[in-house]
């Protein structure tokens, strides 16, 4: 009696027909229905319940007429604005009796909301991890590209400064080899800057 005053979990008296007799004011307002209608009659566990949770429905309360005891399972029980709230189920035909019960009903719209939310996270995650591997592979082919335009300079430098330092040039030769390393220079530079802006 403790137990269904206290407001901690939802209770109510059915019978094999799905009428629900009696409910406690946590089942009540858990599923936002009035108790003059299940005293009227008016509240049955079966249009309590969305469609798609009919078969399992049918199972437990199978089971429940079978072996007296239905153990836990979920299920989601619709409110009468359209609503559902995800619920946890325990039902047992009371002693002696093969057409009545007690349930246990248990709001888990918490514990489905954090299970909503780590999925969400864990997409999320997912796509972060994606995009990032997206962009390393994007750099790498970036770098792949453009290793050997960097490298063509490099070596057009080198051996233009080369034959400045090891080979007695006359004056036309050497602005000659001074105007190729300028350029390959200026080639470098624009290749940085286009580098520089596809970082940014």
């Amino acid at each position: 009696r403790r137990t269904v005053e206290s407001g901690i979990i939802g209770v109510f008296d059915f019978r094999v027909d799905r009428q629900i007799t009696g409910a406690n004011e946590a089942f009540l307002g858990m599923l936002g229905i009035r108790e003059a209608d299940v005293r009227a009659g008016r509240v049955n566990s079966r249009d309590l319940t969305p469609d798609r949770w009919h078969a399992l429905d049918d199972a437990k309360f199978a089971e429940v007429v079978k072996t007296g005891v239905a153990l836990q399972w979920e299920k989601e029980f619709l409110r009468p604005d359209g609503s559902t709230v995800p619920v946890l189920v325990a039902k047992a035909l009371l002693e002696g009796s093969t057409d009545e019960g007690i349930a246990l009903c248990l709001d888990i719209s918490d514990r489905k909301g954090a299970e909503r939310e780590r999925e969400r996270l864990l997409v999320m995650e997912r796509d972060a991890r994606i995009e990032a591997e997206r962009a390393t592979q994007l750099r790498d082919d970036v770098l792949a590209i453009v290793a050997p335009d960097l490298r063509n300079p490099v070596h057009t430098i080198g051996m233009a400064a080369s034959l400045l330092i090891d080979l007695p040039l006359g004056k036309a030769a050497q602005e000659k080899q001074i105007a190729i390393i300028h350029r390959s220079a200026r080639g470098m530079d624009r290749l940085i800057d286009d580098l520089l802006d596809l970082v940014r």
